[in-house]
């Protein structure tokens, strides 16, 4: 098991974005549906966020990629312990399924305004807008790249860990 990133597509938004990890709990949940929801928008002041539907992308087959993404949204979202939980294979409450890292990526990649998890190993080689939530030590991503790089509010704390991989409590941030 390796690094798990969240990836995206949002066309138009030429400035970083930045989600907390509560609000990318309550986009898996299918509670906030919109990319310019009052909850994003409230973290992202200045950022003009489309009118559009989060269309949600998520594993259709089990995997240590999904375990390790639930793992870490049970940790951050007490609703989403109570009604999805955690394992390789859940019972997603919104989205889309992709087959495999691949399926996952691809879709992300071709179809705007969606949000997704992949691999790290497999984004990097596969291009889709991504980056890991598990190192700290990266730097800032471009303006517009789609990167995603963490911000800790928490100065680190361990949240959660799974295999070789330290979540922490921290906001996600989407360039």
């Amino acid at each position: 098991m390796g690094a798990v990133v969240v990836t995206y597509n949002i066309p138009g938004v030429a400035k970083g974005l930045k989600l907390n990890s509560e609000d990318v709990a309550n986009i898996y949940l299918g509670k906030i549906t919109m990319w310019n929801d009052p909850k994003i928008a409230d973290d992202n002041k200045g950022i003009a966020l489309p009118a559009k539907p989060i269309i949600v992308v998520h594993r259709s087959d089990g995997s240590g990629t999904t375990s390790i993404f639930t793992d870490y949204l049970t940790g951050v979202n007490a609703e989403w312990a109570q009604k999805v939980g955690k394992g390789g294979s859940v019972k997603w409450p919104v989205g889309l399924g992709g087959k495999g890292n691949e399926g996952v990526a691809g879709q992300v990649k071709t179809t705007p305004y969606t949000i997704g998890y992949v691999e790290l190993a497999y984004a990097a080689s596969a291009g889709p807008r991504s980056r890991s939530t598990a190192s700290p030590t990266w730097g800032s991503p471009a303006p517009g790249s789609g990167l995603i790089y963490p911000h800790d509010p928490f100065k680190g704390a361990p949240l959660c860990q799974t295999a070789d991989l330290m979540l922490l409590r921290m906001s996600l941030v989407l360039g």
